[in-house]
């Protein structure tokens, strides 16, 4: 089985009715970043760091002399078992100073992102794939007719992107509720990458790799809803490397010749962003930065890139 695969139905997960396209669209690139369908990490599984932060989604950041922040590891998705924040969560969203997110939700850079993942000079999708799989995509995305209609338009990773999108869904991914809570009490939200920083990731596909991408995606289309659930599993199991893991053994599978080199730019040299870019926070102190969950355990993790730089964390359980 492959990592790139959408299932035509999903684990526990509502409908998107009432959200806009660009709210839509801002789903996908979070879906891809980190713990969505595409957050694979290109790397082999036996690594040192990975019993010593094996378990754990919520990570407190001390050093000396700075009030401590805190990380939490998210699933970018809807499902209720993710998105109902228990009470150390909602004590975190009432005790932090500021949230820092992946990316924000922001309509212009929605707007941006969107004319982003269109063909242009007259192209279509159809150009580059044959009729049978053109076929299984549209019907994969019978759910949504506004997306099968504009799926034709569409650059094949950003296809690739929609394919991995949940079918069937309603609600606010994990995400996104954060965001909303931590603005409805006027605190501040920050982001750590632009969504055009995560476009060009894909954008550096040469247009070959996208379509094999794209063709793998679809020949296992009906196969991952498995996958989903065991990964629902382990996450809400806080066993991020068994995620770690998980993800490894699928990306094993895959025939796309570009993916290693994709998912590093995707998941471990993002991490070296991340880790730099939310020092300002911080040194403020009392900020909580919630990040997928893929992007903590492992060599190149935050965890170890953060205790790299003089940090100390440990699993935060009130």
């Amino acid at each position: 089985m492959h990592p790139l695969i959408s299932p035509k139905k999903r684990v526990s997960e509502q409908s998107f009715s009432g959200l806009t396209l660009f709210y839509k669209i801002t789903f996908i690139f979070l879906i891809s970043s980190a713990l969505g369908i595409l957050g694979y990490s290109s790397h082999a599984y036996a690594q040192k760091n990975i019993l010593r932060y094996s378990h754990g989604l919520i990570w407190k950041i001390e050093k000396d002399n700075m009030r401590p922040s805190y990380l939490l590891g998210t699933m970018h998705v809807a499902d209720s078992r993710v998105t109902h924040f228990g009470d150390t969560i909602n004590g975190l969203i009432g005790r932090c100073d500021s949230l820092t997110l992946e990316a924000k939700f922001d309509e212009n850079a929605q707007a941006e992102m969107f004319k982003a993942m269109m063909l242009r000079n007259n192209k279509r999708l159809d150009e580059y794939i044959s009729e049978d799989e053109m076929a299984i995509l549209l019907s994969s995305l019978a759910s949504q007719p506004m997306m099968a209609q504009m799926v034709v338009l569409l650059k094949p990773w950003a296809a690739t992107l929609l394919l991995s999108m949940p079918q069937n869904s309603s609600g606010m991914a994990m995400d996104a509720k954060l965001q909303g809570r931590f603005t409805a009490l006027n605190k501040p939200v920050y982001q750590l990458e632009s969504p055009m920083e995560q476009i060009n990731i894909f954008e550096q596909l040469a247009i070959s790799d996208q379509v094999e991408m794209l063709r793998e995606t679809i020949a296992h289309v009906d196969e991952i809803e498995d996958v989903l659930q065991e990964t629902l599993e382990r996450y809400l199991a806080e066993d991020i490397a068994g995620l770690l893991q998980l993800n490894n053994k699928h990306l094993a599978e895959s025939k796309v010749k570009a993916l290693p080199t994709f998912l590093r730019r995707l998941v471990e040299d993002r991490n070296v962003i991340m880790a730099s870019r939310m020092q300002e926070r911080l040194n403020e102190g009392n900020a909580l930065i919630a990040v997928g969950a893929l992007h903590l355990p492992g060599d190149e993790g935050l965890l170890s890139l953060l205790e790299a730089l003089g940090y100390r964390l440990t699993n935060f359980i009130k």
